[in-house]
């Protein structure tokens, strides 16, 4: 069974541009939504589709975060052949970990990230969510119980060698924290792991922006994007870009 990929996607207005990046194992239609909300106030959007997602395990282990962090910076260079004058950035999860790396090595207007790691995360857990990626796209595959259990047990017995450098990318980020001076919008869920919890408390205190705030959706979970309150999200996004990019 063929599964439609979601793709990258441009929503062309204003001279100001968001770039929004989804997270591993996620695609565009995790930031889609939000990037509606952002076009409706002027911005031009854009979010590219990293490689091997969307296309199922295999696909996303032949490829790696420094694939990843090309398309990102892709998009970024799509957003200025737009004839974009500023660039915000807004990501969730290994997103917000590319928006950090962004915040880091260009200057863009102002950044918002949910739900990044910058704790190390153990391989085994990495591991796991390739995993929990997988059986769900058995399922949508409409794989027998039996189909499933055998491909899981392939994957488990896999070498998995772009895992380590998943996890040198956001180490690596994480230790340039400090370089941060763009205005920052970070957000986490209530009912989010503690590591991601404690990560964007880690990222508010160490970033040196004079421009930061830390907001906490407490009924929401790791994507906020499609949580309970994205509604909120959007909304909280929204005001802050369109107040920082009017300043």
């Amino acid at each position: 069974m063929k599964l439609a990929v979601p793709k990258p996607f441009t929503m062309q207005g204003g001279a100001d541009g968001v770039l929004l990046l989804h997270g591993f194992t996620g695609t565009t239609a995790d930031v889609k939504p939000l990037a509606r909300k952002l076009h409706q106030e002027g911005f031009t959007c854009h979010g590219p589709m990293y490689r091997g997602h969307g296309e199922g395990p295999q696909a996303l282990l032949d490829v790696g975060p420094e694939d990843w962090w090309q398309d990102v910076l892709e998009g970024w260079q799509e957003l200025e052949r737009l004839g974009c004058e500023t660039i915000s950035v807004v990501g969730v999860s290994l997103g917000g970990v590319f928006t950090l790396r962004l915040a880091e090595e260009r200057s863009p207007a102002a950044v918002v990230v949910m739900s990044a790691p910058v704790q190390e995360k153990q391989l085994e857990e990495l591991k796991e969510r390739v995993l929990d990626f997988a059986r769900a796209w058995y399922q949508l595959e409409k794989r027998t119980p039996q189909e499933q259990e055998q491909l899981l047990e392939g994957l488990r017995m896999q070498a998995m060698p772009h895992l380590p450098a998943l996890r040198s990318t956001i180490d690596g980020t994480a230790e340039a924290l400090e370089d941060i001076t763009a205005p920052a919008l970070i957000m986490t869920g209530g009912e989010d792991e503690q590591l991601y919890q404690q990560s964007g408390e880690e990222i508010t205190r160490r970033i040196r922006s004079k421009d930061k705030e830390l907001q906490r959706f407490e009924h929401a979970g790791h994507i906020l994007t499609r949580s309970s309150e994205k509604k909120q999200v959007e909304a909280a996004t929204s005001a802050f870009l369109v107040e920082k990019l009017s300043q």
